[in-house]
């Protein structure tokens, strides 16, 4: 093994763009873009060929870009965090920044989420009462939509 193979983590062909995007999920397209901007590092290209060659920690690294993507980061918080390899304090104090917020950013989504579905349960109890002729459980729920609509905002 060469210092090129060594460098690569790997002696063998790698993957090809296919054969990463399946094991990530994301698209070739994707691949190549984050390529382009730097997300990803240059790709080896087989010689013969010219077609893309992934070795083992490439696909590391888009596996842990799929698994940042998934969780809803940022393109830029992306690079942030890709550009703080490595386990020195400074880094991971970066990386503990940026996932704290998004963390956050996630959870006030989440509350919400949780709002607007307490509103849709509110207006479909609403309706079923009023079909139900209910209308004491109507004009509560009525009340109650006004101040969950309120939040809505």
């Amino acid at each position: 093994m060469d210092d090129t193979d060594t460098a690569r983590g790997t002696g063998s062909e790698g993957l090809s763009i296919q054969q990463v995007a399946r094991r990530t999920g994301l698209s070739q397209p994707t691949l190549r873009y984050y390529e382009q901007i730097g997300l990803i590092d240059p790709v080896d290209r087989d010689p013969s060929s010219g077609h893309r060659r992934y070795y083992p920690r490439a696909v590391e690294r888009i596996e842990s870009l799929a698994h940042l993507r998934a969780a809803g980061l940022p393109i830029e918080d992306m690079r942030t965090l890709m550009r703080s390899r490595g386990h020195r304090p400074e880094t991971i104090q970066t990386k503990l920044e940026l996932l704290t917020a998004h963390r956050d950013t996630v959870a006030s989504e989440i509350a919400a989420l949780t709002t607007r579905r307490s509103y849709l349960d509110n207006r479909i109890a609403y309706w079923q009462a009023v079909l139900a002729g209910d209308d004491t459980s109507a004009t509560r729920l009525t009340e109650e939509g006004q101040t969950l609509g309120d939040q809505l905002h």
